[in-house]
């Protein structure tokens, strides 16, 4: 169930970022009024979509912290999101990914592998 939680906070955290980007896209330049871009924000539901996946995310990340020590979850966790939020913005906003992103990439996840590392 822990890793079931934690993959649940993986896809729920990705699918945020993703959304938040989408609704940005999506929004007219800021005319430099923060109260107008908030109301803006609130109106679009992207945005909306994606603060409550964050919101959701927290739930079963707070299940899977009970059984999984938070220096384990949390770069297993933030490393996941950044692998897919990277993937997924290729495909979906055609962003690029470069051989130094794949780099970056290798390197975070081979660190995680040291830190989850009994």
């Amino acid at each position: 169930m822990k890793w079931i939680s934690l993959s649940l906070t993986i896809l729920l955290t990705a699918a945020a970022n993703l959304l938040l980007k989408a609704a940005s896209m999506r929004q007219a330049p800021s005319a430099g009024n923060a109260v107008s871009d908030f109301l803006a924000a609130v109106r679009n539901p992207s945005y909306l979509a994606g603060a409550l996946c964050l919101g959701v995310a927290l739930i079963p990340y707070a299940i899977a912290l009970r059984k999984i020590d938070v220096s384990v979850a949390y770069p297993i966790m933030t490393s996941s999101v950044m692998l897919l939020v990277s993937l997924l913005a290729v495909a979906l906003f055609h962003e690029s990914f470069t051989i130094i992103k794949l780099l970056g990439v290798l390197a975070i996840l081979c660190g995680v592998a040291l830190l989850s590392a009994k």
